[in-house]
């Protein structure tokens, strides 16, 4: 199976049809900017504007996340925030790793007792391709111990450190598995955290070796309907006899397990979990697998944890009611799609491609016009717009 992407009056179109009956017609899609990612090994010590920053490191002194730079700070919503101020270099440590580093969550009584920075609480992250990785982190303040350092990779608590006179800062690296593009790094549940430094290096688990490729809620999502599923999307299936509490969990605050079912769909591709009653409202709930969660051949899944946030709206069910009603007389389609333009494109055995303007209630309006430079004379199989496509 092969897919060709052209474009007709400002719409691109991605068209799949039997690699065997492919005719290449032109190339005329330009691919999505992606954020650029960070090269690894990557280094980071946090920092001031004006520290010596540590050789082989990056000085990150808490410029907001920018695509361009694939790395930066975000407030606890996702959106790119300057920290800028919130870094500190207290020159006693020849260490300069250990001797800077980034407030995460300033109080505003201490900006109000004159120390400079945001209260804001900030978040870092670096954009990275999907995979796992190896992250090293530092945190603590060699000069005072007013704080309780936590921090958590991929939603995954990496360090949960009370500094003493005697222990003030400590060094933790974990493994973190990162399946949306980007590595993520919070301080939720900690008080003043301070981060020293960070390294990431890709781990050495070999990439076909069963993964989670993505879970529903997206991790860190918020807003979320009180009557929510979770679903956990697996690269190699899923042994459904492994699909149980003791392996796949969903928790409110406390580690209080929520009760409810599972199930698979029919491909065994994914697990799903359903509340046996809807979620508390504004709360926060955690989603955790084990190694326990096999795929068919008996191989385990690596531990997963992820986050999501509840809303005030739920999703009322209702009966549910159909009209049938003949749409067109045209042989029944192979592929449809609705265009950015709000019309439907119906795909044919013959090759076809018809665009239908519809009404405010989906039905069709006149006749359809066939696209004929997408007229293969070959069964299509798929059709797909370009995101950056226009109704113009």
């Amino acid at each position: 199976m092969a897919k060709v992407e052209m474009s007709h009056r400002g719409l691109r179109i991605a068209v799949a049809i039997p690699l065997s009956a492919l005719v290449v017609i032109g190339l005329l899609a330009a691919p999505a900017v992606a954020d650029t990612n960070v090269t690894l090994p990557f280094k980071v010590n946090f920092q001031t504007a004006t520290s010596t920053t540590p050789a082989g490191y990056v000085g990150d002194s808490g410029g907001a996340y920018g695509a361009t730079t694939g790395y930066g700070w975000t407030d606890t919503s996702d959106v790119p925030t300057s920290l800028a101020g919130n870094g500190r270099e207290r020159g006693v440590l020849a260490d300069k790793r250990l001797d800077t580093f980034m407030h995460m969550q300033l109080s505003a009584a201490a900006i109000v007792r004159g120390s400079a920075g945001t209260s804001t609480e900030g978040r870092w992250k670096a954009a990275v391709p999907n995979g796992s990785y190896l992250v090293t982190v530092g945190v603590g303040d060699p000069s005072s111990i007013d704080s309780v350092d936590v921090i958590r990779v991929e939603g995954v608590q990496a360090i949960n450190f009370t500094p003493t006179t005697s222990n003030a800062q400590t060094v933790q690296t974990v493994s973190a598995n990162v399946i949306d593009g980007f590595l993520n790094i919070d301080a939720t549940g900690g008080t003043n955290t301070k981060i020293d430094y960070v390294e990431i290096a890709a781990s050495t688990t070999n990439p076909n070796t069963p993964h989670i490729m993505a879970v529903t809620p997206e991790n860190g999502a918020t807003n979320v309907s009180y009557s929510t599923a979770v679903t956990v999307q697996l690269s190699d299936g899923i042994d459904p006899n492994t699909a149980t509490a003791a392996n796949f969990k969903l928790m409110a605050p406390g580690g209080v397990v929520v009760d409810g079912h599972y199930n698979t769909d029919g491909a065994y591709s994914n697990v799903t979990f359903q509340p046996s009653s809807s979620l508390a409202i504004n709360t926060t709930y955690t989603v955790q697998t084990t190694t326990g969660l096999k795929d068919p051949a008996g191989d385990s899944y690596p531990a997963f944890t992820s986050t999501f946030t509840t809303g005030s709206a739920g999703v009322t069910q209702s009966a549910a009611q159909f009209t049938k009603s003949l749409f067109d007389t045209q042989d029944s389609p192979t592929a449809l799609a609705i265009g950015p333009d709000g019309k439907l494109y119906g795909a044919f055995g013959n090759g076809d491609i018809l665009a239908y303007t519809l009404d405010s209630n989906g039905n069709k309006v006149g006749t359809p016009t066939d696209i004929t430079a997408f007229k293969f004379n070959r069964t299509i199989s798929g059709l797909k717009f370009d995101p950056a496509s226009t109704a113009s």
